[in-house]
């Protein structure tokens, strides 16, 4: 078992996602998979971006996330030709656990 005090873990601006935060919690050297906290601030996304996120997919990587506190609007796509997609909010309790 792993614990880990985020407290003594600073915040870091994501080089990739203006205006949002992360704490790195581990990395894996040899694959390079990561397990991290973000903080998103609230209104971001429209004021950050101005759109939509831009769509992407992730190929071999599972993407996993706790909503810890607060509501967060989020598109989500059912396939490659969802269009426009389906705005969802992310809410206190939500899991999200998304294969590759």
């Amino acid at each position: 078992m792993r614990q880990i005090d985020t407290s003594d873990i600073s915040w870091r601006p994501e080089p990739d996602i203006p205006g949002m935060l992360y704490k790195p919690l581990r990395t894996d050297p040899d694959t390079g998979g990561e397990v991290l906290a973000r903080f998103i601030p609230p209104g971001w996304g429209i004021a950050a971006l101005g759109e939509k996120p831009m769509r992407h997919y992730h190929r071999t990587v599972s993407e996993r996330s706790l909503q810890i506190h607060g509501d967060f609007p989020h598109w989500e796509y059912r396939d490659a030709h969802h269009v426009p997609g389906e705005c969802v909010v992310k809410r206190k309790g939500w899991f999200m656990d998304r294969p590759p």
